[in-house]
């Protein structure tokens, strides 16, 4: 099958597709590099539509290098619009790498084949990187689902796909394709009351990320709402939705124990909570759905968290140590064993007084602190994240393990023992100190409160 665009250029594509969607056909180039899509149906307003996308993609870029673009998520953008040999419409896309597996794969998998929980917040977080991008530019995805994202389960790495039907509000011509996928479309659009945007998106991206980390749908638990099946699934996804973990309402909890998304890190919680509770039902709800940003931050803060986990044959190897004891792994309840460092950060208002800036890592053996952690935000590409500020370390004692804080790269770090008391005093670049169990770090204008815990 041989297509033709429109500055006369051609590619020559095989006449069997590798794989069939709602709207057509993919098909591989002879060359290996790019694929073609071959639309079922013709429709006059698709050329102006795509080609619309098309000349976003500038300005995708340019939001992409600003969001780890191409290092963690790619685009399978669509590039040029073209005629095949038969005359029906077609463009012609970039080629996912073989590595690349259906997310779907990994959303049916159970949390004891394979794929651990740092690859799984990974994969969220990478979602929700993706999502950004689209979102800042105005456009709506209108059908992110487990169909349309593609992850590689060694990195957490995400493919992008169907990128030719999106939705850019306030352009007439653009207007959404598909409602969606089921299980992903949200209450307002299944229920006729709205169309897709990108608030719609916003809590098909929460079902993803609750999906991929705790392997289960938000929505579905043991309540029955009709015999018929398909009627049960309208009802549980659209009127009659209701949060598995709803706070004030226990009759759709998931059957059998589950592990609670609190557990994932307590801000992930409340941002669940604010999607499938605040964010569910009536006109102003989809407004209150945490954005792509939120996500990204969140998630990020969680994988500073993590811990491994004690137990060598759990399935899923890491878990966030909870703000309070006991501490054990929630996947297969093994108690936590280790020596660890809970950092929370404060900035200073005005001299003499600091503010919690909401930031909470754990740091364990051989792991540091940047300048990113200081600034109280995740890392962004143009952030030197090589050049290590403190370092921990647990040693051998006496007593048992004990931590120790070596100062990597620091000119003036003023550090204090809270618990036992000791006074201030400054610690010179190279110099190790040892940690009690409540300690202050002042690194300039940002403080660090230590607390040491040890199970």
């Amino acid at each position: 099958m041989r297509v033709t665009f429109a500055d006369g250029s051609a590619v020559d594509a095989q006449e069997e597709a590798f794989a069939e969607g709602a709207e057509g056909s993919l098909h591989a180039c002879d060359d290996g590099r790019f694929v073609i899509k071959r639309y079922f149906q013709p429709d006059v307003l698709r050329k102006p539509r795509v080609e619309k996308i098309i000349a976003y993609w500038p300005d995708i870029q340019r939001a992409m290098t600003l969001n780890f673009g191409g290092r963690h998520y790619v685009y399978l953008w669509p590039l040029q619009f073209g005629v095949t040999d038969h005359g029906g419409g077609c463009v012609l896309m970039s080629r996912k790498e073989a590595r690349f597996r259906p997310l779907q794969d990994l959303l049916m998998s159970g949390p004891g084949e394979g794929v651990n929980h740092l690859i799984r917040l990974l994969v969220g977080l990478n979602i929700a990187r993706a999502a950004r991008p689209l979102h800042q530019n105005g456009l709506a995805h209108s059908d992110f689902s487990f169909k349309n994202f593609e992850c590689d389960v060694a990195t957490g790495q995400i493919a992008v796909m169907d990128l030719d039907g999106l939705v850019v509000p306030d352009w007439s011509v653009m207007k959404a394709q598909m409602l969606g996928t089921p299980m992903c479309v949200a209450p307002e659009l299944l229920m006729g009351l709205a169309t897709p945007t990108i608030d719609s998106d916003k809590h098909a991206l929460a079902v993803l990320i609750y999906w991929a980390l705790l392997f289960r749908h938000p929505l579905r638990g043991r309540k029955f709402h009709d015999a018929d099946p398909h009627r049960d699934d309208y009802l549980s996804q659209g009127e009659r939705a209701l949060y598995s973990e709803h706070p004030h309402d226990e009759s759709n909890r998931p059957d059998g124990v589950y592990v609670p998304s609190s557990l994932l890190a307590p801000e992930l919680g409340k941002l669940f909570q604010r999607a499938f509770v605040d964010g569910l039902h009536g006109p102003s709800a989809p407004r209150q759905r945490p954005h792509a940003s939120e996500w990204e931050t969140q998630l990020w803060w969680a994988i500073e968290q993590l811990c491994t986990c004690a137990n060598d044959t759990c399935g899923q190897r890491y878990f966030v140590l909870p703000p309070s004891r006991p501490f054990s792994c929630p996947w297969c309840v093994t108690p936590a064993k280790g020596c660890f460092a809970i950092v929370s950060f404060y900035r200073e208002v005005r001299k003499g007084t600091w503010a919690p800036n909401k930031v909470r890592v754990m740091r364990g053996h051989g792991q540091a602190l940047f300048g990113y952690h200081l600034a109280g935000r995740p890392p962004e590409p143009q952030d030197d994240v090589a050049t290590e500020l403190v370092r921990f370390h647990v040693v051998r004692g006496a007593a048992g393990p004990m931590m120790m804080l070596e100062n990597a790269a620091v000119e003036d770090l003023l550090f204090a023992p809270i618990e036992p008391s000791g006074a201030e005093r400054k610690i010179g670049i190279g110099e190790r100190v040892s940690i009690g169990k409540q300690s202050r770090l002042k690194l300039g204008l940002t403080a660090a409160h230590v607390a040491l815990v040890s199970a």
